[in-house]
């Protein structure tokens, strides 16, 4: 992964992923957080091998649900101090994509039981301290809060990009694909609100083109498309021309 100029781990973080998954697998059974799943001696077994998670491991997906819960902290800790629906709506969604993944996990025979959904809570120390570093930073005042939004997004997309690069398995892809779409679709939400006050982005993650060209874009159809938009029009608009920003706003 990347690393922010503080060095810390980059995160990934994202929006409203339907759980088809469960009936592909023929369980019918949300996901908990909080018991492993695919218990079973040989029924996990096959149920990894089935996954081919040989590039993608269990080790990976543990790591994203928690930078999933990561974004979903932050973002809870920021609709109260900014007082914006965006972090409500966004939470919401980045909620769903731990269930999720959770559901990948108990798919490739992983014992979930480790996994912690408690409020600002890491098992991952650069995770706990992040926590800290963005939240810290958007309570400065409702720019600086979406700011961290789009960083967080940022890094969502462009952690997604390396792990879709290293999996060819259907199961596996499709979960990923779908928050990649939920979090460009929440990009684009932060991007117009930035742009509403006046202000621009600087890419860290992305390039400025890529960024510039998701913003600027229309929200995709699917999952987490009116994530964080109620009331704002629509997603992308009027975030065009992002360019250079101070560094100052950006959590660090």
């Amino acid at each position: 992964m990347k690393r922010i100029t503080i060095g810390l781990s980059a995160l990934l973080v994202l929006s409203m992923v339907t759980l088809d998954l469960q009936a592909q697998q023929g369980k019918g059974r949300r996901g908990g957080g909080q018991n492993g799943g695919g218990r079973g001696g040989g029924s996990q077994t096959n149920q990894a091998t089935n996954l081919g998670l040989t590039n993608v491991n269990s080790q990976d997906l543990m790591r994203m649900w928690e930078e999933e819960k990561l974004a979903r902290d932050v973002y809870i800790s920021l609709a109260k101090t900014s007082n914006l629906p965006i972090f409500r709506n966004i939470s919401s969604a980045e909620s769903r994509h731990m269930q999720a993944l959770e559901q990948l996990l108990r798919a490739s025979g992983a014992n979930s039981s480790a996994l912690n959904s408690a409020h600002g809570v890491f098992v991952v120390p650069e995770h706990q301290q992040l926590f800290k570093v963005l939240v810290a930073s958007g309570s400065r005042s409702p720019l600086d809060a979406v700011m961290v939004g789009a960083k967080v997004e940022e890094m969502d997309i462009a952690d997604l990009q390396r792990l879709l690069a290293k999996t060819t398995n259907a199961q596996v892809r499709q979960v990923l694909e779908h928050l990649m779409r939920g979090s460009r679709n929440h990009l684009r939400a932060f991007a117009s609100q930035i742009s509403q006050q006046g202000a621009t982005y600087n890419a860290e993650f992305l390039s400025q083109a890529e960024f510039n060209r998701i913003a600027t874009s229309p929200a995709e159809k699917g999952q987490g498309r009116n994530s964080g938009t109620k009331g704002q029009g629509r997603q992308g608009q009027g975030a065009k021309g992002q360019g250079r920003q101070g560094r100052g706003q950006r959590g660090r």
